[in-house]
């Protein structure tokens, strides 16, 4: 059975190869973004009768250039991850996943913009 932390857990690990500063959701540092930061968001697993599914939010933070949106690294980094997917197995439970919707979104608070990557991630009931 794979859990929500789970998911997190996997994706943080294939994403470890795009090199960038990963938070968790629960250690996010407030204020302005000084460097560019992934987050994995996972929402609800929802069970069905042969898979579960749970879209996940995978967000990476692009700080500010003089004020506006450093749009060239914002589009890099949508690249970079649109086509990210796997098929694989962890803890004797198979899942895939793949990419749904990506866009490039502004966050104030933080002085920021962001690319997020919505994500499909499926769990195979079955044995």
């Amino acid at each position: 059975m794979i859990t929500s932390g789970d998911i997190e857990e996997i994706l943080y690990k294939d994403l470890k190869k795009f090199k960038f500063k990963q938070y968790r959701k629960d250690a996010i540092k407030d204020g302005k973004v000084d460097s560019e930061r992934l987050i994995v968001l996972c929402g609800t697993l929802e069970e069905d009768v042969f898979w579960s599914r749970a879209f996940v939010n995978i967000n990476v933070c692009v700080p500010d250039f003089k004020g506006m949106a450093n749009t060239k690294r914002l589009t890099e980094i949508e690249r970079m991850l649109c086509n990210i997917s796997s098929v694989s197995k962890y803890d004797e439970s198979t899942y895939r996943y793949e990419v749904r919707a990506t866009s490039q979104e502004e966050d104030p608070d933080l002085k920021c913009h962001f690319v997020n990557i919505r994500v499909l991630f499926e769990v195979l009931n079955v044995n």
